[in-house]
């Protein structure tokens, strides 16, 4: 930014200064005698003109390092989602989630302790984003809140951990389903949809 900046400077000192020189004599020193008697007043022009462009880069800056963040954001929820639909093991504990919904889901009690502790890290990263500010609560319901709230209700998930879903442990993730289940109320009671989704 800075050397686009010296070099179109650069450029507008040649023109000026080929101008100047490239004028006959009189005309040289009338701008000469311009330049002495108002030397304040081309100061704060130059200064104010100064302050100008350099007000101008900066907000520019602060802009595209606004967009750069909204773009990570973006991205690390896309890679999250991914993982969410293609993980292997977290489809399993999600199919079996579904299946307790629809009347079964014994299975799940017998199902893997890693397994299980796996789904719920990968949800607790969503609700450390979620409340860091990374991800708003509206876009993390929309992706994630569904599995989070059916795996906090379910009967057979917690069966066999240690302590159960009441522990200290699994605070965290209690409040982000706490979040979770605001955002489906939100979502349920507003008749013009979710509203903006934005990272």
């Amino acid at each position: 930014m800075f050397i686009k900046f010296a070099v179109q400077a650069n450029v507008v000192f040649r023109v000026t200064g080929n101008l100047f020189f490239n004028m006959p004599p009189l005309t040289q020193v009338y701008m000469l005698d311009f330049i002495k008697n108002n030397k304040e007043a081309i100061t704060i022009i130059v200064a104010t003109i100064t302050a100008a462009v350099t007000i101008f880069s900066f907000i520019r800056a602060l802009n595209e390092y606004r967009v750069q963040g909204q773009l990570k954001r973006a991205e690390l929820v896309r890679l999250w989602f991914n993982l969410f639909l293609t993980d292997q093991r977290l489809q399993v504990v999600k199919e079996l989630l579904e299946e307790e919904t629809e009347g079964g889901g014994a299975a799940l009690a017998r199902h893997k302790f890693i397994d299980r502790y796996y789904f719920l890290g990968r949800c607790e990263e969503v609700a450390i984003a979620v409340n860091s500010g990374l991800i708003k609560k509206n876009v993390a319901y929309y992706l994630f809140g569904y599995f989070a709230i059916i795996c906090w209700d379910s009967k057979y998930f917690w069966e066999g951990l240690p302590g159960g879903r009441d522990v200290k442990l699994w605070s965290v993730f209690g409040n982000f389903v706490t979040q979770m289940k605001e955002e489906r109320e939100a979502f349920n009671s507003d008749p013009s949809g979710p509203g903006k989704m934005i990272y």
